[in-house]
């Protein structure tokens, strides 16, 4: 029998495909930073819901950790990007 938490977990699922789609089609590098943003975020929705059907904290801190990951990875690619970008529009005085 399908419960609730089975279910739920397609919504995720469905966003991690659109973020995936956006990653592979993107026309630009922020683009894909912002779909793996994305992809961080549904990752971290599945592994709270399957935490919760399970019943189980173990994977909490699991959980915690990822966050913190994708975000400052976010961070890192963004201000790499802001480098980069900045640096090449600039003329060299």
């Amino acid at each position: 029998m399908i419960d609730i938490y089975s279910l739920l977990i397609l919504i995720p699922l469905v966003g991690l495909l659109f973020c995936l789609i956006r990653m592979i089609k993107g026309p630009s590098v922020f683009d894909r930073v912002l779909s793996l943003d994305g992809i961080a975020v549904c990752i971290v929705s599945i592994m709270i819901l399957l935490s919760m059907k399970w019943k189980t904290q173990l994977y909490l801190d699991l959980i915690l950790v990822f966050c913190v990951l994708g975000f400052f990875s976010t961070v890192a690619f963004c201000y790499y990007l802001e480098k980069v970008y900045v640096s090449e529009k600039e003329p060299n005085d």
